[in-house]
């Protein structure tokens, strides 16, 4: 389902939402190397990377690739479901 012209907002308001509820990053150099993950975007200063935008961020990045049906077998090899019934992602080059 597209949301128009709000998709953006829309999305992200969700993203920090769950975010909220389900942190990916755990531990403070988990959030810290994820950080400098999105830095490397180009689209982010430090000072815009907050705890709480960086959260989710990494939310939306792995609901992009969910979404795409990116996985080991197809794409970049960055999402893998295995087979209990987990996702996982991950945050690097």
């Amino acid at each position: 389902m597209e949301h128009g012209n709000n998709a953006a907002q829309f999305t992200w308001n969700n993203a920090i939402a769950e975010a909220k509820k389900n942190t990916l990053f755990k531990t403070p150099e988990e959030i810290e190397n994820a950080r400098e993950y999105f830095l490397d975007f180009g689209a982010w200063n430090l000072e815009d990377l907050t705890d709480e935008v960086v959260q989710g961020l990494g939310i939306q990045e792995v609901a992009r690739a969910i979404r795409t049906e990116e996985s080991e077998e197809e794409g970049s090899g960055k999402l893998y479901g295995y087979h209990d019934n987990e996702w996982y992602y991950y945050f690097g080059e």
